[in-house]
C-alpha cells in the first residue's frame, strides 16, 4: 500500500487545524521529553514529542486498513510528518513578522468550544495529563493555530480570483460530473425486530406489520398508520424519508422501493432491522444537473484547488529563505 503524502498543501487547509484535534483523538499519546528536537526552524526546535503526537494520530488513523507498515512506508510517513511540522512553523513565524494579531476572546472562544466536547471535566483534565499538556499549552496553540490560518487568508485565500466563466468552462468539460443519480422519495413503517430474535418473534412481527398492510391497502392514509405503528425515527414525520438514491438504504429495502411505482405500496420487505411496508411517493429519474444547480458548490471546489496549488508556491518561498535544520533518524522497522 502506498502511504498517502501530506504535502505542503494540506497543511495549509488541514493539519494547521491538527493541534487542538489532538487533544481529542489521541488521548493514549505518551509524548517524549520536551528537550528532544527533531528539527529546527530558524533556530526554534521543533519537538520529538510534537512529532510524535502526530505520528500517534496517524497510526490511529490507519490503524483499521493497516496490519503493519513496512520500512520504507514508515520512512515516508516519517517525512511527511516532519515536513509538515516544518511548514507549520514557518507559517507561524511568518505570522508574527506580517504582525498577525489573535484576539484572546478569540483564543478562549475555542478553548471553551474543545473542552466543552467532554461532557464530564475530569475526562478532560485526564486527557490533557495524558497528552502532558497544561491549559495554558493548549490556548498556546490555538493561538498558533488561528494565526496560521489568518496568515493564510490574507497572503492566499484572499487573493484568489475565480470567475464564473472559469467554472462554466469546468462544467462544460466535464458533462458526467454533474448529473443527479435516479432517485426516490419514500414512506415506510417498521416493526423492529433483532436479527437473532427466534422464529416466534419474528412471526409476531410480521402478523402486527400485516394487520397494518391491511388497513393501507383498504384506503387508510399511509402517513397516519406509520405515526401510529411504525417503531422508526421517522414515525414522527409519517414515515417520510425523504429522497433517496442507490447506495443509501440497505439492499433489501432499495431493491423494493426503486422497484414500485409512485403511489403502490411494497409487500413485506425483510431487513437487519425488522419489517418494512414502503410506499413510493415520487421519482426522478437520472437527469443532467445544470450549471445555476451546481455553481456555488462548483466554484467552492475549483477555489479550494487554487488555494492548494498556490499555498505549494508560497510554502516553497518561505522555505527557500529559511534555515533549516533535521535531526530525524531513518525509520528502521515497521510499525504495528
Amino acid at each position: 500500500m502506498k502511504i498517502r503524502q501530506y504535502g505542503p498543501m494540506l497543511v495549509a487547509l488541514a493539519l494547521t487545524l491538527a493541534a487542538t484535534a489532538s487533544l481529542a483523538r489521541a488521548e493514549d499519546a505518551k509524548p517524549a521529553p520536551e528537550g528532544v528536537k527533531v528539527a529546527t526552524v530558524n533556530g526554534v526546535a521543533i519537538t520529538q514529542s510534537a512529532f510524535d503526537r502526530e505520528l500517534n494520530l496517524f497510526q490511529r488513523r490507519i490503524r483499521r486498513s493497516l496490519d503493519s507498515l513496512t520500512s520504507d512506508q514508515m520512512a515516508q510517513v516519517q517525512d511527511s510528518i516532519l515536513n509538515d511540522l516544518i511548514n507549520r512553523e514557518l507559517l507561524f513565524q511568518e505570522s508574527g513578522k506580517q504582525k498577525i494579531e489573535v484576539p484572546d476572546e478569540m483564543v478562549q472562544k475555542e478553548f471553551d468550544r474543545i473542552k466543552g466536547r467532554y461532557q464530564d471535566p475530569k475526562q478532560f483534565q485526564t486527557v490533557m495529563e495524558q497528552m502532558q499538556m497544561t491549559e495554558a499549552g493548549l490556548k498556546e496553540q490555538i493561538h498558533r493555530k488561528t494565526a496560521v490560518q489568518k496568515l493564510i487568508n490574507q497572503e492566499v485565500g484572499d487573493k484568489i480570483e475565480l470567475t464564473e466563466a472559469e467554472a462554466k468552462t469546468v462544467y462544460e468539460q466535464n458533462p458526467d460530473d454533474f448529473k443527479q443519480m435516479a432517485q426516490v422519495r419514500a414512506r415506510h413503517i417498521l416493526v423492529k425486530v433483532a436479527a437473532d430474535a427466534d422464529e416466534a418473534t419474528k412471526s409476531s412481527a410480521r402478523e402486527k406489520l400485516a394487520a397494518v398492510q391491511t388497513q393501507a391497502q383498504q384506503g387508510a392514509d399511509f402517513a397516519e398508520l406509520a405515526k401510529t405503528h411504525s417503531e422508526g425515527p421517522s414515525n414522527v414525520r409519517g414515515g417520510d424519508l425523504g429522497f433517496f438514491g442507490r447506495g443509501q438504504m440497505v439492499k433489501p429495502f432499495e431493491e423494493a422501493a426503486f422497484a414500485l411505482e409512485p403511489g403502490k405500496i411494497s409487500d413485506i420487505v425483510e431487513t437487519r432491522f425488522g419489517y418494512h411496508l414502503i410506499k413510493v411517493e415520487e421519482k426522478k429519474a437520472e437527469q443532467a444537473l445544470s450549471f445555476e444547480e451546481v455553481k456555488g458548490k462548483l466554484m467552492e471546489k475549483l477555489k479550494r484547488s487554487k488555494i492548494e496549488q498556490q499555498m505549494m508556491t508560497y510554502l516553497l518561498s518561505l522555505r527557500k529563505a529559511a534555515k533549516i535544520e533535521t535531526f530525524m533518524p531513518k525509520a528502521d522497522a515497521a510499525s504495528e
